[in-house]
């Protein structure tokens, strides 16, 4: 094997791991401003702006895939649209965002049925696009136990 093969071969190798390293990096922004610009805040408003308008299409492509079909199961009726309105908080503000490869957490604070409440939004990256995957606001002070 030739000297040229070999320096290819470990930038190759180089190449590779640096690669890798960079798909499994994970990044957090605690500086609200910051948060606010970015992908993930901008979904989760416009996804609270589909449910404030009643636009059911906004709403299931605002989510991930799998929360979109079950939400077409549901059928978009005003009754549903009257229960996402119910569960959506007011005053949002977001405080960190994590992002861990094509996953992220968008911490937030806000009113909930006109208490203080706070919120760990999961979201997910599908193609180019972040989506909300899961949103629940929890009022503040109350402890929820895992499943």
């Amino acid at each position: 094997m030739g000297t040229a093969n070999r320096f290819r071969r470990a930038a190759f190798a180089i190449l590779a791991a640096a690669s890798l390293a960079a798909a499994g990096c994970s990044k957090t922004i605690t500086d609200p401003r910051e948060v606010e610009k970015s992908p993930q805040a901008q979904v989760y408003r416009a996804y609270m702006k589909s449910i404030q308008d009643g636009n059911w299409l906004d709403l299931i492509r605002s989510v991930t895939s799998d929360v979109g079909e079950r939400l077409q199961m549901l059928g978009g009726s005003e009754e549903h649209l009257a229960m996402f309105r119910e569960g959506l908080a007011s005053d949002v503000h977001f405080t960190k965002l994590h992002i861990e490869g094509s996953k992220a957490v968008l911490s937030a604070t806000g009113k909930a049925q006109g208490a203080p409440a706070k919120c760990e939004i999961q979201m997910r990256k599908q193609g180019a696009l972040w989506r909300v995957e899961k949103d629940e606001w929890i009022p503040t002070g109350q402890v929820v136990l895992p499943m």
